[in-house]
């Protein structure tokens, strides 16, 4: 909902749809994240703009999926730049390693994924496959 990132929360509600999301089975420290953005088909951005994928965590305790999102696990990707014909497959990949945040068992723990634009004179869309992966102690 409007307003909602910038507070740093956000709430599933009825009728949205929500991606990747998993209870944690223990304790655990997030160490490492991973990222890769792939273009489904060929994909052009207006010229001009700048594309930035990110992904990032967001934990909820309550019963009615309110997340917190985790601005320290913000993993942004190598960026699109506008004006450009990318074809099927054009990987944008990110990492942040040597992380040490802390998430206790039974936390509900969502992967956020989006893009930011600059540069834009109207509303940006992009269809992704994105994939990845996250090291747990």
């Amino acid at each position: 909902m409007e307003g909602e990132w910038d507070t740093g929360t956000f709430t599933i509600r009825e009728g949205m749809t929500f991606g990747a999301a998993f209870i944690l089975p223990r304790d655990s420290i997030v160490k490492n994240i991973y990222v890769i953005f792939s273009t489904k088909w060929t994909q052009n951005f207006e010229p001009g703009s700048v594309i930035q994928p990110f992904v990032c965590l967001a934990v909820s305790n309550t019963a009615d999926f309110t997340f917190t999102i985790l601005q320290q696990t913000m993993v942004l990707t190598d960026t699109y730049a506008g004006g450009i014909d990318y074809p099927e497959y054009t990987n944008r990949k990110g990492s942040l390693t040597n992380l040490n945040v802390a998430i206790p068992e039974g936390t509900v723990v969502g992967i956020v994924a989006g893009i930011m634009a600059e540069n834009i004179t109207s509303q940006v869309q992009g269809n992704f496959l994105i994939t990845g992966g996250l090291y747990l102690e």
